[in-house]
């Protein structure tokens, strides 16, 4: 399981509590993949951070020895990688895939949804927002200049779709991912 980072609305669903009252992994035999300095900001909360995790989402994980630490971009597998971006968190971390030619990206919450496509356009939860504008900057530009399906991990309706440039603006070509085979 790739997790773009630790805040509770994108690792709430790894863990579940048992019958008996005990937190439990929900996949029990998966490994679940986060850059280290995530953890590190995940596990240290400050009053900035603390309202954006929940500690019981991740560190059954820990315990379940179910986590892998990352260090920076990872190959996970030919073509999947977790690439690192810094910016809404210090760890965050995107997915990249590229298969056949194909390129696709989740960019987590570097942007979440197609509303969020302006450079400009940052979350409150953002705890380093520059950096968030120079990932937005740099992998924007180059997910419309190769042309990768971009998939939004916080979208309503339009969940994916690829970049195009409009007299400087960035639009999106939509792409229905429940109708359209797989990559």
């Amino acid at each position: 399981v790739v997790l773009t980072h630790l805040h509770f609305d994108h690792v709430g669903g790894c863990t579940r509590y048992t019958s008996s009252k005990q937190l439990e992994p929900v996949f029990p035999k998966a490994t679940h993949l986060v850059q280290r300095a995530d953890w590190q900001e995940a596990t240290v909360l400050n009053e900035r951070t603390r309202p954006a995790y929940i500690p019981e989402d991740f560190l059954p994980l820990e315990s379940a020895k179910q986590l892998e630490l990352l260090d920076g971009d990872t190959e996970l597998l030919p073509g999947l990688w977790a690439r690192r971006t810094g910016g809404h968190t210090a760890g965050h971390q995107i997915a990249y895939l590229e298969s056949e030619g194909e390129k696709a990206v989740c960019l987590g919450d570097i942007v979440p949804s197609p509303q969020n496509l302006p450079i400009n356009y940052l979350s409150a939860y953002d705890i380093y927002p520059l950096e968030t504008l120079d990932a937005k900057r740099h992998w924007l530009n180059q997910a419309e200049r190769e042309q990768w399906l971009v998939i939004f991990g916080h979208a309503v309706s339009q969940r994916a779709g690829f970049l195009t440039n409009q007299d400087g603006r960035l639009g999106l070509i939509p792409y229905d991912i429940d109708t359209v085979g797989a990559i």
